[in-house]
């Protein structure tokens, strides 16, 4: 720091004290103080340096907030993932490898999740790269009807992959019209909005109708 105009003086300094042998000494010196205007360079220096002192504390003010976000996306994905984890340990599920594909070259998942809709359900067949059951013979439903038969969930039903648009009933995956139907008596029901299929365990896996927010199904 650089002295102002106010302190410009000749100053005095006394000091006492005694000798070895408890004489009385007085010490006196002077000293001049002088004021002289700092030079520009000096003074633009001293502003360079203090502008990347500022500069670097942005910079950590800066590497601070990204850490911060950093750190709050780990937690928040850790619940996710808790959550998830959590989720999953209640569900108990069974997955066949091939064991139907000596006869409809495919493979089965049956879920024991419940699902509030077709809509949950299909998601839940998703999850797996997977879509809701099509049946397409009376080889492929006799197939699937008997391992229903042994691996009976909470669930009235099952929910198959059709769906009635206007008079014609179509596969929810491949769109084609459906080309196998295994109606229990009376269906399909004629009312309004009984536009999805399913597998009623009741009448011995029978297909039959029923509105598409039915949470009876899975």
């Amino acid at each position: 720091d650089y002295p102002t105009m106010s302190a410009v003086g000749t100053y005095q300094c006394t000091a006492h004290g005694s000798d070895t042998i408890g004489h009385d000494i007085l010490i006196n010196n002077l000293t001049s103080v002088d004021y002289t205007k700092p030079d520009q360079d000096v003074l633009l220096n001293k502003i360079h340096e203090m502008d990347n002192a500022l500069k670097a504390l942005q910079n950590k003010m800066d590497e601070l907030r990204n850490y911060s976000a950093v750190v709050t996306t780990l937690l928040r994905e850790n619940t996710h993932l808790t959550e998830c984890c959590n989720a999953n340990s209640r569900k108990v599920d069974v997955l066949l490898h091939s064991v139907f594909s000596h006869v409809v070259n495919n493979s089965y998942f049956l879920s024991k999740e419940n699902s509030s809709n077709i809509t949950e359900a299909a998601a839940v067949c998703n999850r797996y790269d997977g879509y809701l059951v099509e049946i397409t013979s009376a080889e492929q439903y006799h197939v699937i009807r008997d391992f229903l038969l042994l691996n009976s969930t909470n669930a009235l039903g099952i929910f198959l992959g059709a769906r009635k648009y206007g008079n014609t009933w179509r596969y929810s995956h491949s769109f084609r019209n459906v080309s196998y139907f295994n109606w229990d008596y009376g269906e399909p029901n004629p009312l309004t909005n009984y536009d999805c299929m399913y597998l009623q365990y009741r009448s011995n896996l029978k297909m039959f109708s029923f509105p598409c927010t039915s949470s009876f199904y899975q």
